[in-house]
Protein backbone atom coordinates (compact mmCIF):
# COMPACT_ATOMS: atom_id res chain seq x y z
CA UNK A 1 0.00 0.00 0.00
CA UNK A 2 2.86 2.34 0.77
CA UNK A 3 4.51 1.78 -2.58
CA UNK A 4 1.16 2.39 -4.27
CA UNK A 5 0.97 5.82 -2.63
CA UNK A 6 4.59 6.56 -3.49
CA UNK A 7 4.08 5.67 -7.14
CA UNK A 8 0.96 7.84 -7.28
CA UNK A 9 2.77 10.88 -5.95
CA UNK A 10 5.86 10.45 -8.10
CA UNK A 11 3.60 10.17 -11.16
CA UNK A 12 1.69 13.23 -9.99
CA UNK A 13 4.89 15.24 -9.66
CA UNK A 14 5.82 14.28 -13.21
CA UNK A 15 2.38 15.14 -14.58
CA UNK A 16 2.33 18.50 -12.81
CA UNK A 17 5.42 19.53 -14.75
CA UNK A 18 3.76 18.76 -18.10
CA UNK A 19 0.27 20.17 -17.64
CA UNK A 20 -0.06 23.61 -19.18
CA UNK A 21 -3.63 24.31 -18.01
CA UNK A 22 -2.69 24.52 -14.34
CA UNK A 23 -1.84 27.83 -12.68
CA UNK A 24 1.62 28.16 -11.17
CA UNK A 25 0.25 28.87 -7.68
CA UNK A 26 -1.77 25.65 -7.70
CA UNK A 27 1.12 23.70 -9.23
CA UNK A 28 3.38 24.74 -6.34
CA UNK A 29 0.73 23.85 -3.76
CA UNK A 30 0.09 20.40 -5.27
CA UNK A 31 3.82 19.79 -5.59
CA UNK A 32 4.37 20.63 -1.91
CA UNK A 33 1.52 18.39 -0.79
CA UNK A 34 2.80 15.53 -2.93
CA UNK A 35 6.33 15.92 -1.62
CA UNK A 36 5.09 15.99 1.97
CA UNK A 37 3.11 12.80 1.40
CA UNK A 38 6.12 11.17 -0.28
CA UNK A 39 8.18 11.89 2.84
CA UNK A 40 5.47 10.56 5.17
CA UNK A 41 4.97 7.44 3.07
CA UNK A 42 8.73 6.87 2.92
CA UNK A 43 8.96 7.05 6.71
CA UNK A 44 6.08 4.59 6.98
CA UNK A 45 7.84 2.28 4.55
CA UNK A 46 10.95 2.43 6.71
CA UNK A 47 8.90 1.60 9.81
CA UNK A 48 7.31 -1.32 7.94
CA UNK A 49 10.73 -2.69 6.99
CA UNK A 50 12.03 -2.36 10.54
CA UNK A 51 8.86 -3.93 11.97
CA UNK A 52 9.23 -6.84 9.58
CA UNK A 53 12.87 -7.42 10.50
CA UNK A 54 12.62 -6.63 14.21
CA UNK A 55 11.89 -9.65 16.41
CA UNK A 56 11.23 -7.58 19.56
CA UNK A 57 7.85 -6.28 18.32
CA UNK A 58 8.94 -2.71 18.91
CA UNK A 59 6.60 -1.52 16.14
CA UNK A 60 3.03 -2.75 15.83
CA UNK A 61 2.56 -4.12 12.32
CA UNK A 62 -1.22 -3.75 12.33
CA UNK A 63 -0.96 -0.06 13.21
CA UNK A 64 1.54 0.51 10.40
CA UNK A 65 -0.79 -1.33 8.03
CA UNK A 66 -3.77 0.82 9.05
CA UNK A 67 -1.82 4.06 8.59
CA UNK A 68 -0.48 2.83 5.26
CA UNK A 69 -3.96 1.97 4.01
CA UNK A 70 -5.34 5.34 5.14
CA UNK A 71 -2.53 7.29 3.47
CA UNK A 72 -2.82 5.25 0.27
CA UNK A 73 -6.55 6.02 0.14
CA UNK A 74 -5.90 9.73 0.82
CA UNK A 75 -3.27 9.70 -1.92
CA UNK A 76 -5.64 8.07 -4.39
CA UNK A 77 -8.38 10.61 -3.69
CA UNK A 78 -5.96 13.56 -3.87
CA UNK A 79 -4.36 12.46 -7.13
CA UNK A 80 -7.71 11.53 -8.70
CA UNK A 81 -9.20 14.92 -7.92
CA UNK A 82 -6.26 16.73 -9.51
CA UNK A 83 -6.18 14.46 -12.53
CA UNK A 84 -9.92 14.61 -13.23
CA UNK A 85 -10.06 18.38 -12.76
CA UNK A 86 -7.22 19.27 -15.09
CA UNK A 87 -7.69 16.58 -17.70
CA UNK A 88 -11.31 17.72 -18.14
CA UNK A 89 -10.13 21.33 -18.32
CA UNK A 90 -7.56 20.45 -21.01
CA UNK A 91 -10.21 18.66 -23.08
CA UNK A 92 -12.50 21.71 -22.93
CA UNK A 93 -9.75 24.07 -24.11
Amino acid sequence: MVTFGLVLHVSNLNDLENWQAIEEKERVLYRRISLLLVVILSVLLGFAYVADLDKTDLYNKSTITKYSAALALISLIFISSIYIRYKNQEQND
